[in-house]
């Protein structure tokens, strides 16, 4: 399923637009160039304001940033008194093979057989207000489709009233498949020096954000292990067979992690680097605010060159901006489990690297896209 283009109305600075993302060239790229205060980084945030994507963690955490408050999204040149709607309207086209998806889903949880679906649709979210505040919001769906229940000899419109429970276990199985939307403004928050294996007292959305991000770099690995069962288990299981087991899986995480991250590094300046991943499983005592002491598995990502170990926070910014750009983005595909896409936005990417190595990483982009 993907995105073809974004209509946006009343939001921030914007009267109207229709972004679209289907005319790009074929490597599912799209640019936006222009002069500061231009419009670029709204655009970003309308599409990420966008709230019909499938449930996924959500990168802001990261940067400890609060979406905006209804009120603050209303057109600037009318917050004395802005009586209207706010929409974004995401154009989506889904394949044959995803179409018939649905056809099994709905057979299965509702016997009813669905003849057809659009190939193409919108998915919209209305914000409405009344004197520059906000009252109520709803996502409209377009999608349509002709099927029968078990029984009937004829195909209906099955968004009709007669089939509006139908309608919806349809609407809810799509919703889960549309591509998720990241939004980076950029790659400069601080990636923890310890990344816990389990469950905290305090958790807080990063530390979940990060265990996921280990998840999927297991699931590069193509090897059928997980967090709990192989890296957190074995960290607090004391068992030598397990510990020789958990070194070997740390030490071809750290490989992989260390072949994409320096050997883009290399092709981007010319030259070879000694430099690699070492990651690192330990045990700490965590006491929570009720006096109770839990050991957590935490797992470290540190770099090794001629001078030592540094955390990647003790790097230069354009080391640490490429490291994350790469850790967060290369590694996502691999996830297992997920019918979703994924759209990244990213704001002014590389502006911290050097232009050369800007012009390198270009590169990479088609092979992310992949």
């Amino acid at each position: 399923m993907d995105y073809t283009a974004f209509e946006i109305k009343n939001f921030k600075g914007i009267r109207q637009l229709r972004f679209d993302l289907d005319a790009s060239s074929r490597g599912r790229i799209t640019t936006l160039v222009g002069l500061n205060e231009s419009g670029k980084t709204t655009i970003l945030e309308a599409i990420d304001l966008f709230a019909g994507g499938s449930a996924d963690l959500d990168p802001q955490q990261l940067y400890g940033r609060i979406r905006p408050a209804e009120n603050d999204l209303i057109p600037i040149s009318e917050r004395a008194n802005f009586n209207g709607k706010l929409s974004i309207k995401a154009s989506v086209r889904i394949s044959d093979d995803e179409l018939e998806g649905l056809k099994k889903h709905l057979r299965g949880t509702r016997d009813y057989r669905l003849a057809d679906g659009d190939r193409e649709f919108t998915v919209e979210d209305v914000y409405t207000y009344s004197s520059s505040s906000f009252k109520d919001r709803r996502t409209l769906w377009s999608f349509t489709g002709k099927g029968r229940a078990k029984g009937e000899r004829k195909d209906w419109d099955f968004n009709t009233k007669n089939y509006e429970e139908v309608w919806r276990e349809a609407i809810s199985y799509l919703r889960q498949r549309l591509p998720a939307i990241w939004y980076f403004p950029n790659f400069l928050f601080d990636f923890p020096s310890k990344i816990y294996l389990a469950g905290l007292s305090e958790e807080t959305p990063a530390d979940t954000f990060y265990r996921v991000l280990v998840q999927d770099i297991l699931d590069s690995l193509q090897l059928d292990v997980t967090v709990n069962q192989h890296l957190s288990a074995r960290a607090l299981s004391g068992e030598t067979s397990d510990r020789r087991s958990l070194d070997n899986l740390v030490l071809r995480m750290g490989r992989m992690i260390t072949e994409d991250v320096f050997s883009s590094w290399n092709r981007m300046f010319g030259r070879q680097v000694d430099k690699k991943v070492v990651l690192r499983v330990d045990v700490e005592d965590r006491t929570s605010v009720a006096g109770e002491v839990t050991r957590v598995p935490y797992i470290e990502f540190q770099i090794e060159d001629n001078d030592g170990f540094f955390y990647v926070h003790e790097r230069s910014l354009g080391f640490r901006w490429f490291f994350v750009f790469l850790l967060l983005t290369s590694f996502r595909g691999a996830r297992k489990g997920s019918d979703s896409g994924l759209l990244f936005l990213f704001d002014e990417p590389a502006s911290n690297l050097h232009p050369s190595a800007q012009e390198q990483l270009r590169s990479s982009f088609p092979k992310l896209v992949e």
